[in-house]
């Protein structure tokens, strides 16, 4: 079994965050109000998972916080109309006034998106640690019938 990692997690996600990233990527130079619409799904996720995460209730966090756009992503660069992160920076803390510059949205954004993918992956981690463990037990379990016989 590979390492859960973060990358890993994401690599193996079947999940509707991915393809809706996908469609955001697809359609940021070309199509940006369908780009911001699915971004705007992206937001209201981390609202949810971020109430969960203080909340203590990590067994409904999404994956949506891996495939949130930051700022060091290619989707990112200059080259695009919209730089995702400092729009979803600035959606999330300017424009719902928790924020008033975009320097300090940027980083609570980056914060953010960091703390709920690692609560995420620490889920993650826990759940294969109590399979493994298990398997480790049924495994010593059918090993000790074996030896008595």
């Amino acid at each position: 079994m590979a390492a859960i990692t973060h990358n890993y997690l994401k690599s193996i996600s079947t999940s509707d965050w991915k393809t809706i990233m996908i469609k955001v990527k697809e359609n940021i130079n070309d199509n940006q109000e369908i780009a911001l619409e699915q971004l705007e799904l992206f937001l209201n996720q981390l609202k949810l998972d971020e109430k969960n995460l203080l909340a203590n209730n990590l067994e409904a966090l999404t994956d949506c916080a891996l495939f949130a756009p930051r700022h060091s992503t290619r989707v990112n660069h200059s080259d695009n109309k919209i730089r995702l992160a400092y729009y979803a920076a600035k959606q999330y803390f300017i424009d719902s006034g928790r924020m008033k510059e975009q320097v300090h949205a940027n980083i609570h954004w980056q914060r953010l998106v960091a703390k709920l993918s690692k609560a995420y992956v620490d889920v993650k981690l826990k759940e294969a640690a109590i399979k493994a463990e298990f398997k480790t037990n049924r495994l010593l379990e059918h090993q000790r019938v074996l030896i008595k016989y």
